[in-house]
């Protein structure tokens, strides 16, 4: 038996440069400057949220509150 042999060229493919320590500090520093804003955007409107929320509870406390009959106050 004749044992045949295949050659196949392998073109060498092209080195992936590494990135380098300053770039990737980079893309860690512009992911910090879009994230501050939206986490300041989203704490001011969820605060809102909050305060809004809060003042509607005291709000409907208060008109329960007028709504008892003096004789049931045990002041």
């Amino acid at each position: 038996m004749r044992s045949q042999q295949i050659s196949q060229s392998v073109s060498p493919s092209a080195p992936v440069p590494a990135k380098s320590h300053s770039e990737s500090i980079c893309n860690y520093a512009g992911y910090f400057v879009i994230a501050i804003p939206v986490v300041v955007l989203l704490s001011i409107i969820g605060f809102k949220k909050y305060k809004i929320t809060t003042h509607r509870n005291r709000i409907a406390k208060l008109e329960r509150l007028w709504h008892i009959n003096i004789d049931e106050k045990t002041h």
